[in-house]
């Protein structure tokens, strides 16, 4: 469809061409027009208004098919991008592993009678089955928050009863958090 307008674009603006051409051939020969013989006149204002404004419109035409190819041409692109993007995600999602994934556990720790009871405690817990990273976040009076980073949804509540070289009691915190307190002597 597109190329049709495209060869009646051409077509129109070879007619007006050669309009023009003819009109400037039979002013310079003194012929009238069409090849009648006889006096020549020049094309009126009107006339070569109508001229200009068929010309703009012809162009603007012109300009208007080459944007629709453009728009159309952009819109495969995009549905083809679309598909691609989708195409990723699903092979994201298939192959991605759960225990790759790392969360976030905050803790409420102490009693600690110094810290280097701290620092062991929490070279300790970076050990544990589960957690990627413990990082102590504050220590005030003996009780530190100590961010765990904690992969594939491990349940780090037993975990720390289970491997920590401490005897220690763990409950729930709001927020998610849980609450290890260290018993006397550890």
């Amino acid at each position: 469809m597109s190329d049709r307008r495209d060869l009646e674009a051409s077509l129109a603006e070879m007619d007006r061409k050669l309009r023009e051409l003819q009109r400037e051939l039979a002013l310079v020969s003194g012929q009238a027009p069409g090849g009648a013989a006889g006096p020549v006149t020049a094309p009126s204002p009107e006339a070569r208004e109508a001229d200009r404004v068929a010309t703009v419109v012809e162009e603007a035409a012109a300009r208007v098919g080459e944007l629709g190819r453009r728009i159309d041409e952009l819109g495969r692109l995009r549905d083809d991008l679309d598909r691609a993007t989708q195409a990723l995600r699903a092979e994201f999602r298939a192959s991605r592993d759960p225990r790759a994934e790392i969360g976030e556990v905050v803790l409420d720790a102490g009693p600690f009678p110094d810290i280097a009871t701290l620092g062991a405690f929490e070279q300790a817990l970076a050990a544990v089955d589960g957690v990627a990273e413990a990082v102590v976040r504050s220590f005030e009076g003996n009780r530190a928050l100590v961010d765990v980073s904690v992969r594939g949804g491990a349940d780090l509540a037993p975990a720390l009863a289970a491997q920590l070289p401490f005897a220690v009691e763990v409950e729930p915190a709001d927020g998610g958090g849980l609450t290890v307190h260290l018993r006397s002597g550890a």
